[in-house]
């Protein structure tokens, strides 16, 4: 391989990995595609990572090493391992999961033969020390099969159907994106997803488990699952989306549900539409005062003059929908789920 030119780079961060990161590191390197260039990120273990990594560089020369004594967190390391890629397309990966043998074989050859794909993801097997239960409902969040939707803006806008450690990408599209936004800490990958909707980037899906995505106690997905700043980087991701969107600024809107995912909302709809204002909560079961602003039912909304609805309950979000699309109201357009 020219020291100055590769056909793929791959990126992974390692922060404290030492339990699951030689099996990693050989998932990549018995690629049956072996033209690439893998950048390892070290962001400040404490543990035997970095030594781990040092023996592997030791003996496979494709690997390039950033280390660094401090933990920086995993969008800064990607940022960093983006700024040295010399790649066509960028492959993602970390430290916990295991790459199938043919992986990058199959995302290269789909790549060139769909030069309008601009991110293509797979379909995963999750595995791991967690229950049953949890696994399957990544496995069937993360499979979706985007060939058969005829509304990706929409299905983003309501989840992340794809798995970041599985993606592979066209380098020129995540450098025109200008990389990961180091503000969405927990879901960059999220937020540069949207992104690349908005810009008119398309998403697809290879249609076979490329990745084994390993759940754990201490993995990012199941350490994250009831972690409200979690929550608060996917609202107000698709807050952004709309903004930019519709060019919103000044808008009058209502939050539908006038408990703790209200106030979650209210504090992240503040903070991207500064100069708005909240007419009300609407809450089928509730009436008064939420937070000292008016609570009303849904069929008020038939008579409100308002700009925007923004649905802010787990357990209410469906009736929330239904009533909305009832009553003309098109989502995106008119409204958008946070919850």
């Amino acid at each position: 391989m020219n020291k100055n030119q590769c056909e793929l780079s791959v990126v992974m961060p390692v922060y404290n990995s030492e339990k699951y990161l030689s099996e990693s590191i050989e998932s990549i390197l018995k690629q049956t595609y072996s033209e690439f260039e893998f950048i390892i990120v070290n962001d400040g273990s404490t543990d035997k990572s970095l030594d781990i990594i040092n023996d592997y560089v030791s003996k496979d020369n494709r690997i390039k090493l950033i280390s660094r004594t401090e933990n920086k967190g995993m969008v800064y390391s990607l940022n960093e391992g983006l700024t040295i890629a010399k790649g066509k397309y960028l492959a993602r990966m970390d430290a916990d999961d295991i790459s199938l043998e043919k992986r990058f074989e199959k995302q290269i050859n789909y790549m060139k033969k769909n030069d309008d794909v601009d991110i293509l993801a797979s379909k995963v097997e999750v595995f791991g020390d967690v229950d049953e239960e949890k696994k399957i409902a990544h496995a069937r969040w993360y499979n979706v099969d985007l060939h058969k939707c005829n509304d990706i803006e929409k299905l983003f806008l309501e989840n992340c159907y794809i798995a970041h450690p599985s993606v592979m990408m066209k380098m020129s599209t995540i450098r025109q994106l200008k990389g990961y936004d180091l503000r969405y800490k927990r879901n960059e990958d999220y937020n540069l997803w949207l992104r690349a909707i908005s810009n008119g980037y398309k998403i697809s899906m290879y249609n076979e488990k490329l990745i084994m995505i390993r759940m754990h106690s201490d993995s990012k997905i199941n350490r994250d699952k009831d972690n409200y700043e979690n929550i608060k980087d996917i609202i107000k991701s698709r807050l952004s989306y709309i903004k930019e969107k519709f060019k919103f600024e000044n808008i009058n809107y209502v939050i539908w549900g006038a408990s703790n995912g209200g106030n979650i909302a209210l504090e992240k709809i503040e903070e991207v539409f500064c100069n708005s204002t909240l007419i009300g909560y609407i809450d089928k079961f509730k009436v008064g005062k939420f937070q000292n602003v008016d609570i009303y039912s849904p069929d008020a909304l038939k008579k409100m003059n308002i700009d925007y609805v923004f649905i802010a309950t787990v357990p209410g979000c469906k009736e929330a929908k239904e009533f909305l699309n009832k009553n003309n109201f098109v989502y995106v357009k008119d409204y958008l789920i946070l919850c």
